[in-house]
């Protein structure tokens, strides 16, 4: 099997040195999603609001900075390409340029951009390539549509994409680069159960052969937050599980009003009772939303009865034994 990169084993294609490709679409820019990448990683979107100029698919070395030299993402990377030698810097900005030019194409189609000049068709070594638009060559707008939903947010361009992007896509690029990963480090083995027999956790996402499953992004919407945490996770459920079995919330028992949404609203899920392994019995608020009157979250509190009495260690104090323990 050939070596597996840390990137790109599903979201390149086989011929680029990825493995399967499968979720190849979130880079593909005659694909909506990829042409929103495109869009974003090549920095083609208006500087600011109200200043739509047209757009074409030349990205620019730099973001801003002093005297706007800080470089972008891409910029320097081409830069660093010329550095060590300058055909591979030419042929870097010339890949860049030809993956904008499909993507501004793509979302013209899509009615996100207007266009106003037609991209030229690509001939030659380009269109050997598999280029289907001569970069430089087309011109486009913001959709009148789009002018108007970033004015209306109240944001950048910038901002209003990445949002799109996320809203969108987000969901899919996480679990592509989680899945990534975990063709990295299993070295594309990708075993349903670990040596206890337990399920992995990647096996709700890909079957034995690498496959994406069809309910895969669905499954990663509900348990992706926590498997991407890895081993971690199982200490935070640990950490949890000992918050609620030990924990009182300071000064609990001293006078505090407690206040909970079955007290405060009319609804809401109660207190119950439990005892802790020293024998106190507490009342555990964990999940009702209970606050003190200082606004903090309750976990727990002491119940005592009239007396104030609860444990047999506040027995023996209240009658005077054991030295006040």
């Amino acid at each position: 099997m050939a070596e597996i990169n840390p990137q790109g084993y599903f979201t390149q294609d086989p011929a680029l040195g990825g493995g399967t490709g499968a979720m190849s679409y979130l880079l593909d820019p005659s694909d909506p999603a990829g042409a929103y990448k495109a869009l974003l990683a090549g920095t083609l979107y208006p500087k600011s609001t109200y200043n739509y100029e047209n757009l074409t698919s030349r990205s620019p070395f730099t973001s801003g900075g002093p005297f706007d030299l800080l470089p972008t993402g891409e910029g320097a990377t081409t830069l660093g390409m010329g550095y060590i030698n300058p055909i591979f810097g030419l042929l870097t900005r010339g890949a860049i340029s030809g993956r904008n030019a499909e993507a501004l194409e793509t979302l013209a189609n899509q009615g996100i951009l207007q266009t106003i000049t037609p991209a030229e068709a690509s001939s030659g070594f380009r269109k050997f390539m598999g280029y289907d638009y001569t970069p430089g060559t087309g011109e486009y707008r913001l959709s009148p549509a789009v002018e108007l939903a970033i004015e209306s947010s109240g944001g950048t361009p910038k901002e209003y994409f990445e949002s799109q992007y996320k809203s969108q896509y987000g969901d899919a690029s996480d679990l592509a680069r989680y899945l990534d990963q975990i063709a990295y480090t299993t070295k594309g083995e990708f075993f349903q159960t670990d040596l206890f027999g337990n399920p992995t956790s990647w096996s709700k996402y890909v079957d034995r052969s690498g496959k994406i499953r069809p309910d895969a992004l669905e499954n990663w919407k509900k348990f992706g937050a926590e498997d991407k945490m890895g081993v971690l996770k199982y200490f935070k459920k640990k950490d949890q599980g000992t918050l609620a079995g030990t924990t009182d919330q300071g000064t609990i028992g001293g006078g505090e009003q407690i206040s909970t949404p079955s007290q405060s609203s009319g609804g809401g899920k109660g207190p119950t009772l439990f005892k802790g392994p020293d024998g106190i019995m507490r009342e555990n608020y964990i999940g009702t939303g209970a606050t003190d009157d200082k606004g903090r979250t309750i976990l727990s509190k002491m119940v005592r009865d009239n007396r104030g009495i609860n444990s047999l260690k506040d027995r023996v104090s209240k009658r005077g034994g054991m030295g006040g323990v």
